[in-house]
């Protein structure tokens, strides 16, 4: 399941093309394409290759409940560098992400999307439209290649002014719901190893 994203990245940050109601799914989806293409040929990014890392790492929050993501989180990426700009591939088929890097070495990228949720069986809009928000830093440290970098990945989930996202709350009457409440956030604190 993919996401729509207004700016920048194709994050997600993260263009992932449709909001989906499940982020596990989103999660473990995106886990397992980067495994399955961690072994394909990489596209070539702008800049000069610093490597393929594999990326792994804990919740540091996690208020969304059920759709709170795989724990930990595993999966690979490839990056490059062009002068003051990190280019992130998720591996996943979409497009890269440009992040700016500063003077400390740390790259960050932001991006914010809107999508109904739970569409009605006709295809037209339900009740719920949330809104994301996706952040990533990443921090080299003093190293321009480095073997071992942290990185965070940050999201969270609002819903929209006049939205009903009721149907989307677990509860005792609700099994089919994804989150514990709404809005809620989500991050990880991420180390990545050269592979």
């Amino acid at each position: 399941m993919k996401y729509a994203r207004s700016t920048g990245r194709p994050f997600t940050a993260f263009a992932i093309a449709k909001l989906a109601s499940n982020v596990v799914a989103l999660a473990l989806t995106l886990g397992a394409l980067a495994v399955a293409f961690a072994g394909c040929s990489e596209r070539k990014l702008p800049g000069v290759t610093i490597g393929t890392y594999r990326m792994v790492g804990p919740h540091t929050t996690n208020t969304c409940g059920l759709a709170g993501g795989p724990e930990p989180w595993y999966f690979t990426i490839n990056i490059s560098r062009d002068g003051e700009t990190l280019y992130w591939d998720w591996l996943d088929g979409s497009a890269p992400i440009a992040l700016p890097i500063d003077a400390n070495n740390v790259a960050t990228y932001a991006a914010d999307s809107t999508g109904n949720i739970a569409p009605l069986a006709d295809g037209g809009a339900g009740a719920c439209t949330l809104s994301r928000h996706d952040a990533l830093t990443v921090n080299f440290g003093a190293e321009q290649v480095p073997t071992t970098f942290t990185a965070t990945i940050a999201y969270s989930f609002t819903p929209a002014a006049g939205s009903d996202c009721s149907s989307q709350i677990a509860g005792a009457t609700n099994a089919a719901g994804l989150y514990t409440v709404l809005p809620c956030a989500l991050s990880y604190d991420l180390t990545a190893t050269l592979h």
